[in-house]
C-alpha cells in the first residue's frame, strides 16, 4: 500500500497530540501552528520505562551473561565417562524425556 502524502506521520501526530490551532496561526508551507514551530527546537523526547520493563531488561542481561555450556560440569562428566564411573539412571532419563516432550506440546 502506498501512502501518497509523505508528511502523514507528522499530520497524524499533530491531529492526535495537539489541539487544532486557529487558522490564522498556521504556517501554510509546513501546515504547522506557528507556536509549535517555535517550540519544536526546544522540545525533547522523553521515555518512561516501567519497573516491570526494567526487570525484564535485567533478566535478559543476566541470561546473556550465563554461558551456554557449563564447562566445569562437562569436564566432570568427561572424567567420569573416561574412568568408567559414569552411570545414567534409565528411568530418570526417560522421565525427563517425557516431561520435555509434554512441555513442548503444551507450549
Amino acid at each position: 500500500m502506498k501512502i501518497p502524502d509523505q508528511n502523514i506521520g507528522m499530520q497524524m501526530d499533530k491531529a492526535l497530540l495537539k489541539p487544532q490551532a486557529p487558522a490564522e496561526a498556521v504556517d501554510r508551507k509546513q501546515n504547522k501552528p506557528a507556536a509549535e514551530q517555535q517550540s519544536a527546537a526546544a522540545a525533547t523526547d522523553r521515555v518512561n520505562i516501567s519497573e516491570k520493563a526494567r526487570d525484564v531488561q535485567r533478566l535478559n542481561q543476566l541470561v546473556l551473561e550465563v554461558p551456554e555450556v557449563r564447562t566445569e560440569k562437562v569436564e566432570a562428566l568427561k572424567q567420569q565417562v573416561n574412568a568408567g564411573t559414569y552411570g545414567a539412571d534409565g528411568k530418570a532419563v526417560a522421565q525427563k524425556m517425557v516431561e520435555s516432550t509434554l512441555l513442548d506440546k503444551v507450549l
